[in-house]
């Protein structure tokens, strides 16, 4: 169990209201799918997981730049990046963005286990192992 104390004495500290608390945290948390950038910015997160949960239950873990040029060269990627307004695909670009992208530090709340599903299924992937595919360091 997480210990919430200091969130609990930030929001009596700047008087917020219980209902008030959980919209905004609910805002916070909850990805909009109609929104199309926040769409397209979830699929190429997912398509990198789900290569990532493949090697990782293959026991072939490599590098997360391999990974990233492995997805954005999937045909899947190909596809779905045509149905998104976001230019003429040039897999450099979509190597450099995703690279970028997967390295913020802002986008790490995302990797929770409710976000990714196991492909082809709607089990998600478990919160350890998504931490494992997501944070941990490559070691050869």
């Amino acid at each position: 169990m997480k210990d919430y104390t200091k969130t609990i004495e930030l929001l009596k500290k700047k008087a917020v209201k219980d209902d008030e608390a959980v919209e905004i945290l609910n805002r916070a948390l909850t990805i909009n799918p109609s929104n199309q950038k926040t769409f397209w910015k979830m699929t190429r997160l997912t398509f990198y997981v789900w290569e990532r949960h493949k090697e990782y239950k293959e026991g072939n873990l490599g590098r997360k730049t391999d990974t990233i040029r492995k997805v954005v060269n999937l045909k899947e990627y190909k596809n779905m990046h045509s149905t998104f307004p976001v230019g003429k695909f040039d897999a450099e670009k979509e190597f450099k963005n995703l690279n970028k992208l997967l390295g913020d530090p802002r986008q790490f709340p995302l990797f929770k286990s409710y976000n990714f599903m196991q492909k082809g299924t709607s089990k998600p992937i478990p919160q350890d192992v998504l931490d494992k595919i997501i944070f941990t360091k490559y070691n050869p």
